[in-house]
């Protein structure tokens, strides 16, 4: 069997046709990931992909349509391709919005729209944490006592935390996923605890009287910033892993509480407090301490770092209610998330995977 070329009739798109589309890709792939509500980091290897699946979609194509719909093809399936392989990343925070009066968990993509209710109790749960192995930790507050509980992200079975009849509070994951940090009254007054995920090889990181609180882990692993009242101000301190080497981290004369270390390491973003009541989530460098608000003066709390470190997420109360607004780690206009009249508070960012799988594996609730 013998295959003819004919002069006159195109059977592909033109090499230099798919070098060109491919080589667009890349640049398009750079300007959509800027100006969707992703972050452009994450957005890299996707541009990547999308500029290869161009490239072959255009031979493939080129082939079967003679070179005419090529073109045309191409851009809608990379632009698809942009859109369905992109992370679709999630927040999970704390909303009274089902139960006025009662909050409970619930996570959105943090380029907004409707929230996925994720735990459902007769408690308050509060301070959720999210273990890059996708295990969520958060605290279930009933009556006077605040009890740490585990969770899959996916709806698995909820447990608490061993431990004593003591309260424990506001969890925090290692890098890792293997530890657990957390605050807790175990030892007659609030300290910080460090143990392992499975509950096991309990251990102490500060002891000292005062109010120690807001765990948050390094990049590394190797240290931990948290809130101590020690001094009689509420300040911001770093501790090593291991418990030695307690160290202030100082701004200057503001209260400093909830501290977020950059993915980094090189920033921790806090809310420092005014001398008026209200405060401001600001940023300084771990090396200088520089201080930079990126808010106006108002009610914040929990500032979180996005994966990539190129944004913040907080929470903002106001009068008409509590909201969860995200804005550049830079400064800039923030953007809320949360979009209801309730109280949303306690933002933790969650990497929800491919978009077009996020869209069909829905979290179901925990109890």
């Amino acid at each position: 069997m013998t295959l003819s070329l004919s002069a006159d009739r195109p059977h592909g798109a033109p090499w230099w046709g798919v070098a060109l589309l491919s080589l667009v890709g890349l640049p398009l792939g750079v300007v959509l990931s800027a100006v969707a509500p992703l972050d452009p980091a994450a957005m890299g290897p996707v541009a990547v992909a999308g500029s290869v699946a161009l490239a072959l979609t255009m031979i493939v194509l080129g082939h079967a349509t003679r070179g005419v719909a090529a073109p045309f093809a191409c851009c809608a399936c990379f632009l698809a391709v942009i859109w369905l392989c992109s992370p679709a990343e999630r927040l999970v925070f704390v909303s009274d919005r089902d139960t006025p009066g009662r909050t409970q968990i619930f996570a959105v993509n943090a380029a907004g729209g409707s929230a996925d209710r994720l735990t459902a109790s007769a408690g308050q749960d509060e301070s959720p944490a999210l273990a890059v192995t996708g295990r969520l930790a958060f605290t279930r507050r009933i009556g006077d006592r605040e009890r740490i509980y585990l969770a899959d992200q996916n709806g698995g079975g909820v447990t608490p935390l061993p431990g004593s009849e003591a309260n424990d509070r506001h969890p925090a994951w290692s890098p890792d996923g293997r530890w657990l940090a957390f605050a807790s009254d175990r030892g007659g007054d609030w300290e910080i605890y460090v143990v392992a995920s499975d509950g096991t090889q309990l251990r102490g990181l500060t002891r000292h009287p005062g109010r120690d609180d807001w765990p948050t882990w390094a990049p590394d692993g190797r240290h931990l910033a948290f809130t101590s009242d020690r001094d009689g101000q509420s300040r911001l301190f770093i501790v090593d892993s291991d418990g030695n080497d307690d160290t202030v981290f100082d701004t200057g004369e503001l209260p400093m509480s909830q501290p977020a270390w950059s993915p980094d390491g090189t920033t921790l973003a806090f809310v420092a407090t005014l001398s008026g009541g209200d405060n401001r989530i600001c940023t300084a460098l771990i090396a200088g301490s520089q201080r930079r608000c990126l808010t106006p003066p108002g009610r914040y709390s929990t500032p979180t770092w996005s994966p990539s470190g190129t944004r913040l997420a907080y929470a903002a109360a106001s009068d008409g209610g509590d909201d969860i607004l995200v804005i550049p780690a830079t400064g800039g206009a923030p953007r809320n998330v949360s979009r209801h009249a309730s109280m949303n508070a306690a933002p933790t960012w969650a990497q929800g995977g491919l978009r077009i799988l996020n869209e069909r594996l829905r979290i179901r609730p925990v109890n």
